[in-house]
């Protein structure tokens, strides 16, 4: 799985309830050194407008 994509069943999804949407991405992130949950440093972000 990619940390900052967005799948296309999840766009899909997304149009079925929304008229549009935009995916950015953030970079530079830096999990925590102790969390075992989030190991990545970008993550996808969605704006989805009705």
């Amino acid at each position: 799985m990619e940390i900052d994509s967005l799948s296309r069943r999840h766009q899909r999804a997304l149009l079925r309830h929304f008229s549009s949407f935009r995916v950015g991405v953030i970079s530079g992130l830096e999990p925590p050194v102790d969390c075992t949950y989030w190991w990545a440093d970008s993550m996808a972000t969605v704006a989805a407008i009705r």
